[in-house]
């Protein structure tokens, strides 16, 4: 059986309730649900359930060598970078390294056993995507959105992804721990 796996650091709860408080956005996009808030570091897609046991593997490893670290969250971004945003994300500045080189290494591991993710990993939390439903050409001064918090990242998670009419359902699998005694 396959299931729709992506591998992200959870966001803590008084976080989430900052970013929603944060980020106003106009009417056609629709903010991302506080439950589904979170920093994906590799999206695997549709994944035989035989993999899991490999993929909890290269996770534990990799965790039990990196210490906790935090991560800023200081200004607001966009996808596309030019033209109409279909995506309004959150990013920061302090950690975005560590976060980066971080991402790599589960990213290279998880590549010896066939997950290949070709994009560049890039530090965000999506909060907002436009709504494909209005045909609507509108423009959102994202230098408007302000917010000035810091993450600690002591874990990362396997999440099963379900997606519905009303949205996706995230499903934690499994839970991995960042190594405190460094």
């Amino acid at each position: 059986m396959k299931h729709r796996l992506f591998i992200a650091i959870p966001i803590e709860e008084n976080i989430k309730s900052l970013l929603i408080e944060n980020t106003k956005l106009p009417k056609f996009y629709r903010i991302t649900k506080r439950e589904n808030l979170h920093i994906t570091i590799s999206f695997l897609g549709d994944t035989e359930e035989t993999q899991i046991p490999q993929i909890n593997s290269i996770l534990q490893k990799v965790t039990q060598k990196e210490k906790v670290f935090n991560l800023s969250i200081d200004s607001f971004g966009q996808f596309p970078e030019k033209g109409l945003p279909r995506i309004i994300f959150a990013t920061g500045s302090e950690g975005k390294g560590k976060i980066i080189n971080f991402a790599n290494l589960i990213r290279d591991d998880l590549k010896t056993i066939g997950f290949y993710d070709d994009k560049d990993f890039k530090y965000h939390i999506t909060v907002g995507r436009l709504d494909e439903k209005e045909k609507i050409f509108g423009y959102v001064n994202i230098s408007n959105l302000k917010i000035n918090v810091k993450i600690n990242v002591n874990k990362v998670i396997l999440y099963k992804s379900d997606l519905t009419q009303k949205g996706p359902i995230y499903t934690e699998l499994s839970l991995f721990n960042l190594n405190i005694n460094q």
